[in-house]
Order: C-alpha cells, then sequence, then structure tokens
C-alpha cells in the first residue's frame, strides 16, 4: 500500500482519493425528480460533426459529439426559448382558467335572473289577485 496522507499535487491542492463502491454497496447518487430531468434535458444539445478525410490514399471517416448545456457557447438563446414556452403554457392556462370562471359566472346570473323574474312574475300574480279581491268586495 501507498500512503498516502500529507500528499500534495504541486499547485498546492491535497490529493483526496475516493475508492469505487463494491458490488452490493449503495452508491449515494443525488436523487433527482422527473421535473429535474427534464429541465436538464431541456438545457443539453448534442452537437455532432462528421469529417472525412483522406490518408495514404484512403478515405477515413470520423464523426464526433459533443454535448452542450445550456451555460456553454449559445445556450443563453435555448434557457430564453425554454422558459417562453413555460410562459407560454402558463398564459394558456390561465386563459382557460378565466374563460371557465366566465363561464361559471354567466350561467350563474341567468340562474339568478330567472329567479327573479319568476319571484317577479308571482308576486305580480300575487298582488293582481289581491286587488281583483278587494274590488269584489267593495
Amino acid at each position: 500500500r501507498v500512503s498516502t496522507e500529507n500528499q500534495v499535487i504541486e499547485n498546492g491542492e491535497p490529493v483526496v482519493l475516493r475508492r469505487k463502491p463494491q458490488d452490493g454497496q449503495p452508491v449515494n447518487r443525488i436523487q433527482r425528480s422527473k421535473e429535474d430531468i427534464h429541465l436538464a434535458n431541456l438545457k443539453k444539445k448534442t452537437r455532432k460533426r462528421t469529417r472525412k478525410f483522406e490518408i495514404d490514399g484512403v478515405i477515413v471517416t470520423t464523426t464526433t459529439s459533443k454535448v452542450i448545456w445550456g451555460d456553454e457557447e449559445s445556450g443563453r438563446t435555448w434557457d430564453d426559448h425554454a422558459l417562453r414556452k413555460q410562459e407560454l403554457r402558463e398564459i394558456k392556462m390561465l386563459q382557460k382558467q378565466e374563460q371557465k370562471q366566465f363561464q361559471d359566472l354567466n350561467a350563474k346570473e341567468q340562474q339568478l335572473r330567472e329567479q327573479q323574474d319568476k319571484r317577479f312574475e308571482a308576486e305580480l300574480a300575487s298582488l293582481s289577485r289581491a286587488h281583483e279581491a278587494d274590488l269584489e268586495t267593495r
């Protein structure tokens, strides 16, 4: 065994060794929700580059792919795009809620108006009957 205590790299940082987890032992990983994973994937883009060149008369093709995260290169526009889509979703939901509230309010207003009309007609009928009864008694 090599003793690693108090060892320092050239730049002055201490050496930290981590052991690989053995089979059967749980690995300490951060639990992420589906929403966190989805947001991380929105920030992730993959750039694929294919190069063709000739070596000793043979055409060689190489393909490299690189994952670009939101904070690299033009990721700012990607974040803006994701935020804009989220805002549009929220606005659409609010509009649906507002429309439903408006329809409910209209239905309630119609119902109250019909009840008021029925009460008015009933009151008018009772007043006219009372008036006719008064006229007959005189």
